[in-house]
């Protein structure tokens, strides 16, 4: 007789249980779309990109500073001849 009332609490709480878990899931959800709407993953791969233009921009520039030397030290040395 001891088994039925046992059973019944078990299953009560078989059920607080599945509505904690389901209450959990639905917060879950809802922190997880509120993560979506925040700016910061949008942000990061903005940031990735513009890593990805400036270290464009330092190759030409490299490639710049050596024409710039080029006509530099062509001046420089035969600029003054005429």
């Amino acid at each position: 007789m001891l088994v039925i009332p046992f059973i019944f609490i078990l299953v009560k709480q078989i059920f607080i249980l599945r509505q904690s878990t389901a209450l959990l899931e639905q917060r879950t959800c809802a922190l997880e779309a509120a993560v979506k709407e925040m700016p910061g993953h949008d942000l990061s791969v903005g940031i990735a990109q513009l890593n990805g233009e400036i270290n464009a921009l330092q190759q030409v520039m490299k490639g710049l500073n050596s024409t710039v030397s080029r006509h530099e030290e062509f001046l420089l040395s035969q600029g003054g001849r005429r």
